[in-house]
């Protein structure tokens, strides 16, 4: 039982240096201080791409619509509508030439 406890936890942890990989305790603390980092670090990228879709549709808005990220996410509110912020992103930045897209920003943006 505890041979293979250790092996499975020692073969996790082969790519660490030095005794992070070749002695048990130490590789156990490594591995879970790894596993934290790697859950911390899922959380900052998701942030830092939300900051980023908010920001190109940002852009996107005050560029066509003269209007910000904030009123238009109020008019959707207004209406009823619950869309991510990355479809909208993907709407307005890749489908941009459809203009579906710039039809429904104006029929939002004229009751607010």
């Amino acid at each position: 039982m505890r041979r293979s406890r250790h092996k499975r936890m020692l073969k996790l942890t082969s790519g660490f240096i030095g005794r992070r990989s070749t002695c048990f305790r130490i590789a156990k603390q490594a591995y879970i201080k790894a596993c934290l980092y790697a859950r911390r670090d899922r959380k900052k990228l998701h942030a830092v791409r939300k900051r980023t879709n908010i920001s190109a549709l940002n852009f996107y808005l005050r560029c066509n619509f003269n209007v910000n990220y904030k009123v238009f996410i109020t008019a959707l509110r207004g209406h009823n509508v619950v869309v991510s912020v990355a479809v909208l992103r993907y709407l307005a930045c890749v489908l941009r030439y459809t203009r579906l897209f710039d039809m429904m920003i104006s029929e939002f943006i004229k009751g607010c």
